[in-house]
């Protein structure tokens, strides 16, 4: 997924977004909480840290397995902190770090103006796509279910079912 070098994004804009940006440090932890929609890959809970070390907020994400995209479930600054650039500087920790595109999974109302903003990003390089609805995750996840090892008792009631006496075998049960 290489682009054409442009001057615009490769120089100057990316001086702009240090800039501008506060400084954050980015501490990453494997969220082992809940069943990670990105499975069989994992989910991350990132703590944003000012350059002092306090923290401004959290994040949580994952990758696809295929690599190919980054799902940001929930981005959140502390109230005292909001408005300062903490999660546009943590979008951008992710972009530089991951290089993936960045799609927000199910944006709330409250958010719109902040993933506005994070899509004029796009223009620096930095993909923001579209949100993903609760409603398209699963179709979205089947892009990557060939890579779910199938349960082996799943595995096990498919042979069987396939196999050419799986309708007497079916009889003799039901009866």
């Amino acid at each position: 997924m290489d682009r054409p070098f442009d001057p615009r994004v490769d120089f100057y804009a990316k001086r702009v977004m240090r800039r501008q940006l506060p400084a954050v440090q980015i501490e990453l932890a494997i969220d082992l909480k809940t069943q990670s929609f990105v499975e069989p890959n994992s989910d991350y809970r990132a703590v944003i840290r000012a350059d002092q070390g306090e923290a401004m907020g959290t994040a949580t994400f994952g990758i696809s397995p295929l690599n190919d995209t980054l799902y940001l479930y929930q981005i959140e600054v502390l109230p005292q902190h909001r408005r300062q650039g903490y999660a546009m500087a943590c979008l951008y920790w992710l972009h530089q770090t991951h290089g993936l595109p960045i799609t927000p999974v199910h944006i709330v109302g409250s958010a719109q103006s902040f993933w506005g903003t994070a899509r004029q990003l796009n223009t620096l390089g930095m993909m923001v796509n579209r949100d993903i609805r609760t409603s398209e995750m699963t179709k979205e996840k089947a892009r990557w279910a060939h890579l779910v090892p199938e349960p082996e008792h799943l595995r096990l009631q498919r042979e069987c079912e396939a196999s050419p006496e799986w309708e007497s075998i079916r009889q003799r049960l039901s009866q």
